[in-house]
C-alpha cells in the first residue's frame, strides 16, 4: 500500500489516519513521534556532534567499529552504482560512520545527514534507524513512512546488532534516494548486522577463553582467595569454588551482570583490571560475604509447598495444584485464564511463595485500573522533573520494585495497545527506561499475568498483540469456577468458619443450597456471602432468612432474586440485585424484574451506593 503525502499531513494536522494504509510499526512509531512534539516539518537536522565529541564516540565503540568494519567494506561492490549509502550508528542512535556512493553522501549532506547525527525518534521521528533503535528489530522505511518531511526523499531499512546477552550495541542501515532497491536493501541490512553479531560473539569467546586460562593459573596459586572474574561489560564470567558453593544457581556465566552478588550476599571488596597486550579483556574482583543470612536468596524446599487459600478435594482442583507446583519449580512466565473471583491473584502468590524468589518482592499491579497516561509511569517508573507533579528524586517503577522477585500483572486483557508495545521490549530485553529517563535499567522479574478474559479471542479481534501474546503464554494454568468444583464448597465453608472465628455448626440443608447454587462470583462471591450471614447472624449460627434471597427455590440455578422473599423490603431486594450484577443497574433490573428507569427513580429515592 502506497502511503501519499495527504495520508502524512493529515496525520501531523489532524492526528487521523487510516489504519489498514500503514504497517503496525510504522503507525506505532508515528504515534510515538507525534507523542513526543517531533517537528514533522523538520527539513534539516540540527544537532550534530563536535570533531571533538564524535572522536570520544568513536573510541567508546571501537569494537563495534572493527568488527563492523570488514563487512562493511565487503559491500563496496554492491554499492556502485546503486546510489545507496551505509551507515553504522552506536547503541544510542549517533552515526559513527557513512560509507557509499559519494553523490548520495553528498546529498545526505546537504540535510546535515552525517557523522555525528544523533538519531532517535523523540528528535527526528520516524526513520529506519531511530525506530529500530525503538523496537530493537529491523524495519524498512520508505518516503513519506517518515515523520519528517526532511526525510521524505529517502528509503532506508536497518537492523539492530546485538551482543552475546542480547543488549544492543549498534544499528546497522542502508539508505538511498531510490526505489528500485526496495526488496534487497533490508534483507542486506538483517544479513549483515547478523554477520556482526557472530562476529562480536566469536571475539567475545575468545576474550572469555583468554579470562579463563589466566584465571585457572592464577586460583591454583591462591585457593583461599574469594575471586570473581567478569568480562569488560561486567558480566560475570567465573568464579573460585569457594564463591561458587555461595552463589549456586543464582548466577549465570555470561549473562549476568555483577551487580547481582549483591543481591545473594557477596560485597566487592577490590577490583584489578586484567589487561592483555595494553588491551582491557575484563576485571579481577575480590569478594566478602555480608552479615549472615542478608541478601541472601533462599532454596526452595519442594516437599514444604504451601497454597495460599484453602485447598480444595476436587480433581479439577487437585490439577491446578499440580501446574502450581510446577510453575512454582521453574522460572518461567505464567498466564493464568479464569472467571472473576476464581482466586488468580492467590494463585500468583502461591507460585512466587514457592519458588526461589520468596524471599523478594511480589508486587501486584491492576493493568485495568489505570489510565493510559499513568499506567506507563506506574510500570517503569519516572525521572526526576519527567512531568509536572513528579516527585523530586523521581519513582521507581514496578519492574524496579520488582526486581529479583515476581510481578503480578492482573487484567492483563485491559492494558492498551500502546503499552503493550511497551511490555513486550521489556520482556525481550529485561531492561526498563523509566519516563523521562535515556538509560535502560536491568531488571530481573519473574512475570505471571492474569485475566477473565480469552487472550486469543482478543488477538483475533485485534485488541491484544500476537507476539506479547506469545511471549507470556509460556506456561498456563485454568482455573475452574466453582460451579465446576462444587464438591470443594464444604471445605471452603469450613474455611470461612475457620479464619474468621465463627466458631458454629454449620446446617446441613443450607450447605445443600450452597452447593446447588451457581455461584457467578465464584469464590469471591461465596465468601462474600459468608462474611454478610455472619453479620446478620451476629456470630451466632446462620439461619435460612439470612440468606434467602440467594438461595430461594427458583434461582438455585439462575441469576433471577425471588420477589416473594422480600415483597416489603423492595430496598434489600434492589441492594442483593445490584450485588449479585456487580453494580449493572441493567442487568439487576431484570433480576428482580423491574422496569430500568424505575430502579433508577428508586436507587435514588432509597439512596443506595450502585458501587
Amino acid at each position: 500500500m502506497i502511503i501519499t503525502k495527504s495520508i502524512w499531513r493529515r496525520f501531523v494536522e489532524e492526528g487521523v489516519v487510516d489504519t489498514s494504509r500503514l504497517s503496525n510499526r510504522i503507525l506505532e512509531s508515528w504515534y510515538r513521534s507525534k507523542k513526543n512534539n517531533v517537528n514533522p516539518y523538520l527539513e534539516k537536522v540540527a544537532n550534530i556532534l563536535s570533531n571533538e565529541d564524535l572522536m570520544k564516540k568513536r573510541e567508546e565503540n571501537n569494537r563495534l567499529l572493527q568488527l563492523a568494519g570488514p563487512y562493511i567494506r565487503s559491500l563496496d561492490g554492491f554499492l556502485k552504482g546503486t546510489g545507496a549509502i551505509l551507515i553504522l550508528a552506536d547503541s544510542e542512535g549517533y552515526v559513527l560512520n557513512g560509507h557509499g556512493e559519494e553523490k548520495t553522501i553528498q546529498f545526505a549532506m546537504d540535510y546535515n545527514i552525517i557523522n555525528g547525527v544523533k538519531w532517535n525518534e523523540k528528535e527526528l521521528g520516524t526513520s529506519a534507524i531511530a525506530t529500530a533503535l525503538e523496537i530493537k528489530e529491523p524495519i524498512h522505511v520508505t518516503g513519506v513512512e517518515h515523520f519528517s518531511k526532511a526525510f521524505h526523499n529517502w528509503t532506508c531499512s536497518a537492523a539492530p546488532i546485538k551482543n552475546n546477552q542480547g543488549k544492543l550495541v549498534g544499528v546497522l542501515a542502508i539508505s538511498t534516494t531510490r526505489r528500485q532497491l526496495d526488496l534487497k536493501m533490508l534483507s542486506i541490512a538483517v544479513s549483515t548486522a547478523y554477520a556482526i553479531e557472530l562476529q562480536w560473539k566469536l571475539h567475545q569467546e575468545n576474550e572469555i577463553l583468554e579470562l579463563l586460562k589466566l584465571f585457572y593459573n592464577k586460583s591454583e596459586k591462591n585457593p583461599q582467595h574469594s575471586v570473581v572474574i567478569c568480562d569488560r561489560d561486567d558480566y560475570f564470567i567465573t568464579a573460585n569454588s569457594s564463591v561458587l558453593d555461595m552463589i549456586k544457581d543464582e548466577i549465570k556465566e555470561y549473562k549476568t551482570q555483577i551487580s547481582k552478588l549483591e543481591e545473594i550476599g557477596l560485597k566487592e571488596m577490590k577490583r584489578v583490571p586484567i589487561l592483555m597486550n595494553g588491551k582491557l579483556y575484563g576485571y579481577e574482583i575480590l569478594v566478602a560475604k555480608k552479615h549472615e543470612n542478608k541478601g541472601k536468596l533462599q532454596v526452595n524446599n519442594e516437599s514444604a509447598f504451601e497454597f495460599v487459600g484453602k485447598e480444595g478435594k476436587s480433581e479439577k482442583f487437585k490439577k491446578v495444584i499440580n501446574n502450581l507446583k510446577k510453575a512454582a519449580k521453574a522460572d518461567i512466565t505464567v498466564y493464568i485464564h479464569g472467571e472473576s473471583g476464581t482466586g488468580k491473584e492467590n494463585a500468583a502468590k502461591t507460585i512466587h511463595l514457592n519458588s526461589n524468589r520468596k524471599n523478594k518482592p511480589f508486587i501486584v499491579v491492576n493493568c485495568g485500573s489505570f489510565p493510559e497516561h499513568l499506567l506507563e509511569s506506574e510500570l517503569f517508573g519516572y525521572e526526576e522533573g519527567a512531568f509536572t507533579g513528579a516527585r523530586k528524586n523521581g519513582h521507581k517503577g514496578k519492574f524496579e520494585q520488582a526486581n529479583g522477585g515476581t510481578l503480578f500483572l492482573d487484567e492483563i486483557g485491559d492494558m492498551p495497545l500502546s503499552m503493550q508495545v511497551a511490555l513486550l521490549r521489556v520482556l525481550q530485553e529485561r531492561e526498563v527506561v523509566p519516563v523521562g529517563g535515556s538509560e535502560a535499567r536491568f531488571v530481573d522479574v519473574r512475570i505471571v499475568t492474569a485475566t477473565n478474559k480469552r487472550l486469543e479471542r482478543l488477538v483475533e479481534e485485534g485488541k491484544f498483540r500476537k507476539d506479547l501474546f506469545y511471549r507470556l503464554n509460556v506456561f498456563n494454568i485454568d482455573l475452574p469456577a466453582l460451579r465446576e468444583r462444587k464438591e470443594d464448597i464444604p471445605s471452603l465453608v469450613d474455611y470461612f468458619l475457620t479464619t474468621k472465628n465463627w466458631n458454629v455448626t454449620f446446617p446441613a440443608h443450607l450447605l445443600d443450597c450452597f452447593v446447588n447454587y451457581h455461584w457467578p462470583g465464584n469464590i469471591r462471591e461465596l465468601f462474600n456471602v459468608l462474611e454478610k450471614m455472619k453479620v446478620l447472624a451476629e456470630d451466632g449460627e446462620p439461619q435460612s432468612h439470612h440468606f434467602t434471597p440467594y438461595f430461594s427455590q427458583g434461582n438455585m440455578r439462575t441469576n433471577s432474586i425471588s420477589l416473594n422473599h422480600y415483597k416489603n423490603n423492595e430496598k434489600e431486594k434492589m441492594i442483593i440485585a445490584l450485588e449479585q450484577a456487580e453494580g449493572n443497574v441493567t442487568k439487576a433490573a431484570g433480576l428482580i424484574e423491574m422496569p430500568v428507569s424505575t430502579f433508577y427513580r428508586k436507587l435514588n429515592k432509597y439512596k443506595i451506593a450502585r458501587g
